[in-house]
């Protein structure tokens, strides 16, 4: 299973519930040691300080590129954990936000299932 970490608890997703899913994953990132363990990509998420849910593009297909609405995004470009970490991402109407901008592929809007202003990493 995949573990998300909030504040002292671990939620597990079984491969079973991922499957027919359309997640999001940031594979842009440098790998790097996180909690002990070699990162080379990671889900993306909402948190509301209650709940953690799995950001989803349902329109999308493996491999498209998210990118904030209306920005230039070539997808090659790796980041470090540390500059993701100062990213803010919000949800706003069940979308994922950037700023004004809502985050999309070329095929849709990026959703989850969260009340508005749920952090999202």
């Amino acid at each position: 299973p995949i573990g998300l970490l909030k504040v002292e608890e671990i939620y597990w997703y079984s491969k079973e519930e991922l499957v027919g899913k359309n997640i999001v994953i940031v594979q842009n990132l440098i790998p790097a040691v996180i909690r002990g363990i070699e990162s080379q990509g990671m889900l993306l998420a909402a948190d509301d300080g209650k709940n953690v849910k799995l950001v989803e593009a349902p329109n999308s297909s493996p491999g498209d590129a998210a990118y904030p609405e209306g920005v230039a995004f070539d997808g090659t470009d790796q980041i470090s954990f540390q500059e993701f970490t100062k990213i803010e991402l919000k949800t706003k109407g069940k979308r994922v936000v950037y700023g004004d901008k809502v985050l999309r592929t070329d095929n849709g809007e990026l959703i989850v299932n969260i009340k508005d202003n749920s952090v999202v990493r």
